[in-house]
């Protein structure tokens, strides 16, 4: 093999494994949670009038709600099956699939936003709790039996 060969296979594996490790430090943001739901009004409901989040968006049985920069949307089973080949979309689902925390600033404004929360006929799942971690948290459920979590950093 000449020199000029070995040099220019020594460029490229350089070119390449800088690429790759480019690659491998990437970090997504995520912009969107999305729930899949067979509840689909009742899910709506709750979010838009309970929660009192801005819907923008509404497409059906898919809605989006902007939430301080990061969108929930919920989508019915049909809808995703109108797209998707999923058997993990059929069946009956039981517990918590899913956990969204909703952060705020201090423990007083955990209290409040509970408070209105079960005001507005939410169902509680943990009262507002100092956590060992480091976190003031209260827990609710959604419609669909998802547990969340309003949250405020304390440490």
């Amino acid at each position: 093999m000449t020199v000029i060969k070995r040099g220019v296979i020594a460029i490229l594996a350089l070119f390449f494994a800088q690429f790759a490790a480019q690659a491998e430090v990437l970090q997504p943001t995520i912009y969107m949670v999305t729930i899949h739901t067979a509840n689909f009004p009742e899910m709506k409901t709750f979010f838009k009038d309970k929660m009192k989040m801005e819907l923008v968006s509404d497409s059906g049985e898919f809605v989006e709600f902007q939430s301080n920069g990061l969108r929930l949307s919920l989508a019915s089973h049909k809808t995703l099956s109108s797209f998707l080949d999923s058997n993990s979309l059929n069946g009956k689902r039981t517990g918590s699939g899913l956990g969204i925390g909703f952060k705020y600033e201090n423990p007083e404004q955990v209290d409040i936003a509970y408070k209105a929360l079960l005001k507005n006929g939410v169902k509680g799942v943990a009262e507002p709790a100092q956590q060992p971690w480091g976190e003031y948290t209260a827990f609710f459920a959604d419609p669909d039996g998802n547990v969340h979590e309003l949250v405020a950093d304390t440490k």
